[in-house]
């Protein structure tokens, strides 16, 4: 209510054309207790009025903590072997369909906040207002509380989060998330070797034929082929999207021209509607980059 609040007031002060809202989602999935959250009596009651047994999707979550601290080097080898995507993991362990649907429930919370903020502000200032917001990528929109057709109905355009730096978000997710993921697993599998960690990760989020480092260290400190995993991301959240609303992949402009060529390259191929960016706007190379690529949109 406070948020709502805040945005109606927003419009009625001040003469801005709409808002686009980021952060509108859960803490990224590398944060792995944020998974399991919230179960708040807030929470519990909203279960209940959409629909959702929330006894069951706790004592299923439950069952996979469980389930997880039990693994073993030899169920790790066979995941290897089977090439699972991450749902298809889950189900290998064992784990209760109701996982899934906690998931999806989470999401479901914040989609239909999101419908009420944008109604709330056009209610107040006209249809004309637009509102859209940041989602995850695909490889980890739902684990982050995002499912596109649900969030299309409250969102009048979809992006990301804005990227600085030279560091493309939408990019870097999954490789953001191994170094978190892999010592978690390392620690509970004490004989697995963090190379094999990183290659079940990848293997998870459909980065396994990429050749992505196989230890921490050289995540963080060497190249990755981020236009590479960049166009994987948009290709794949054009065939999940309905197209209903338009879709302007987040990129910086901080990088060498030649990534920046690249991945302005991936927004018209996919056929994009346009690009949401960030980057210096002195620097007459890149803009030269930026204004062809918005000429060809």
């Amino acid at each position: 209510s406070w948020t709502r609040d805040c945005l109606t007031d927003v419009v009625q002060r001040y003469d801005i054309d709409g808002f686009d809202v980021d952060h509108a989602r859960y803490p990224a999935p590398g944060n792995l207790s944020s998974l399991f959250a919230c179960a708040c009596p807030s929470c519990q009651e909203e279960a209940t009025r959409l629909g959702y047994d929330f006894e069951q999707m706790r004592t299923a979550l439950i069952h996979l903590r469980h389930t997880l601290n039990a693994l073993t080097s030899e169920t790790i080898k066979r995941a290897l072997n089977a090439n699972p995507s991450f749902w298809q993991f889950l189900s290998f362990l064992g784990a209760d369909p109701s996982v899934l649907e906690w998931f999806q429930f989470r999401a479901k919370v914040l989609a239909l906040r999101m419908q009420e903020f944008r109604s709330a502000v056009q209610e107040t200032a006209g249809k004309d207002k637009v509102f859209g917001s940041d989602v995850f990528p695909p490889s980890i929109a739902l684990l982050g509380g995002h499912v596109y057709d649900e969030w299309e109905m409250g969102s009048d355009f979809l992006t990301g989060g804005s990227s600085s730096g030279g560091v493309v978000g939408w990019a870097t997710t999954v490789t953001n998330l191994a170094p978190e993921w892999a010592p978690a697993l390392c620690g509970i599998v004490k004989t697995l070797d963090e190379s094999d960690a990183l290659r079940l990760i990848y293997q998870l989020f459909g980065y396994g034929d990429f050749d992505l480092p196989l230890s921490v260290e050289r995540i963080q400190n060497e190249d990755l082929p981020i236009a590479e995993m960049y166009n994987r991301e948009i290709m794949r959240m054009k065939a999940q999207i309905t197209g209903n609303r338009p879709l302007y992949p987040p990129i910086s402009s901080s990088g060498a021209p030649g990534l920046v060529r690249q991945l302005c390259e991936s927004v018209t191929t996919n056929q994009c509607d346009g690009m949401l960016f960030s980057g210096n706007p002195h620097n007459t190379e890149i803009l030269s980059i930026l204004r062809n690529t918005f000429a060809s949109i």
